[in-house]
């Protein structure tokens, strides 16, 4: 199952216990819109799959500085496409992380807690989702952005995880 369609389930199920993340979901960008903030920002592709998400997806600019603070997982806020391109634009000039840290894509963030997909892809094709907690070394959570959508969904609908107020309790929650 490819990421639009893993992301989808996620957001229906999520949607039919409480909109508290989904009422910020929008329609996604054009490939030329893409391709036009990639190039004001003077940043290469992103992997494939983040373009098919976020051709399909998008959020409110900022949505994440509201104060009901609606995240999507845990406690880290999914980032529209201009957010994500303005932290991975920090992220590589900053020089504050090690390469290929460095390089990855931020989509899930709070505050300098990331998960970032790799825009390096393994010997299979994935782009591994890395968690990236300060103080710790970040490390490979899911195989690609798929497998944690899916893996989300398995979580709500086995009953691993309840769904709370349309969003996915995680590690300080659940």
């Amino acid at each position: 199952m490819g990421v639009v369609e893993s992301a989808t389930r996620l957001f229906q199920l999520l949607a039919a216990e409480g909109d508290e993340f989904t009422r910020y979901l929008r329609p996604g960008l054009s490939a030329g819109r893409m391709d036009e903030l990639l190039g004001r920002a003077g940043l290469p592709q992103p992997p494939s799959d983040v373009r098919e998400f976020y051709r399909a997806f998008n959020l409110v600019p900022g949505y994440q500085y509201e104060l009901d603070q609606p995240s999507l997982y845990d406690i880290y806020y999914l980032l529209s496409f201009e957010d994500a391109l303005a932290e991975w634009d920090y992220r590589r000039s900053n020089e504050y992380a090690e390469p290929p840290w460095q390089d990855a894509f931020p989509f899930l963030q709070e505050d300098g807690n990331s998960y970032l997909v790799a825009t390096h892809a393994d010997e299979n094709g994935n782009h591994h989702v890395i968690h990236d907690f300060l103080g710790s070394i970040p490390a490979a959570t899911f195989l690609n952005f798929a497998a944690m959508f899916d893996t989300f969904t398995e979580w709500l609908t086995s009953g691993a995880l309840p769904a709370r107020d349309g969003r996915v309790p995680g590690y300080y929650e659940g």
